[in-house]
């Protein structure tokens, strides 16, 4: 490491924002749901090959144009990411189950959603585990709530739906269950998925997720160790959502 973030707003000429995380009510895109400490950068353009590093173009020759360019800008905003955590920008190869593969001494997470890309970066000493989902602002699908939600959590929506009309719980909740599952280790198999995460979302802007662990010596509903703590913002159509795994809670997650 070589220095804390570096803040940076957004640039008209390529449709960046970077800086520091947890920018609060007023800062644009996922600034405002990252960590305090972490690197965050997110973009509206597309990307193209030439932003690719090294091991990160292994496989994209099969991939169509618009997977592509995706899957660019992503990369794009995780070298940038890197940068501003004073970390030198190298290619992120995709690892087990497509999960990127960060450098030494970082921990981060990226996401790409229908022309939006984002990508979250901090020093792995400050965090166990990082996750952050990209969504459209709109309901899901018919049955896919019941396929991913436990009835607890859908009696949760109904409650928030009567008290806040407008907007997309359901998907709030399924975009932080797949930002939460990206904390958890890649060989873990006990919470495999969505429905094995219990979310719960505050109308303050922020979510916890507790895994649903069963086994030996455990019951559903895990303990306070495996929470993951984390915030939602709507804005443009589209939700974003960051969780995040402190270390005394790194139950779950392999670093």
């Amino acid at each position: 490491m070589t220095g804390p973030p570096q803040s940076r707003d957004a640039d008209p000429e390529d449709g960046l924002t970077a800086g520091h995380g947890r920018g609060g009510d007023g800062v644009p895109g996922i600034r405002r749901v990252a960590p305090l400490g972490s690197s965050a950068v997110d973009t509206t353009l597309p990307g193209t090959p030439a932003d690719l590093l090294g091991p990160e173009r292994d496989g994209t020759e099969r991939m169509v144009p618009s997977r592509l360019a995706e899957f660019a800008a992503a990369r794009r905003c995780g070298h940038l990411a890197l940068e501003g955590l004073g970390v030198r920008p190298v290619g992120i190869p995709r690892g087990v189950r497509g999960r990127p593969f960060w450098p030494d001494g970082v921990i981060g997470s990226l996401t790409h959603c229908g022309g939006y890309a984002a990508a979250v970066v901090a020093d792995a000493r400050d965090l166990a585990g990082l996750g952050i989902d990209a969504e459209p602002h709109a309901p899901l699908p018919p049955k896919v709530l019941e396929h991913v939600s436990g009835p607890e959590e859908i009696e949760a929506l109904a409650a928030l739906s009567a008290s806040s009309p407008g907007i997309a719980w359901d998907r709030i909740q399924f975009c932080a269950k797949e930002a939460a599952f990206k904390t958890l280790s890649a060989s873990d198999q006990r919470c495999s998925r969505l429905v094995d995460l219990q979310v719960r979302i505050e109308l303050t802007g922020t979510v916890t997720v507790v895994p649903r662990l069963s086994g030996p010596g455990r019951s559903p509903g895990a303990g306070r160790g495996d929470r993951r703590h984390g915030w939602w913002a709507v804005e443009l159509g589209r939700i974003v959502v960051c969780v995040a795994l402190e270390h005394d809670q790194r139950t779950l997650t392999n670093l």
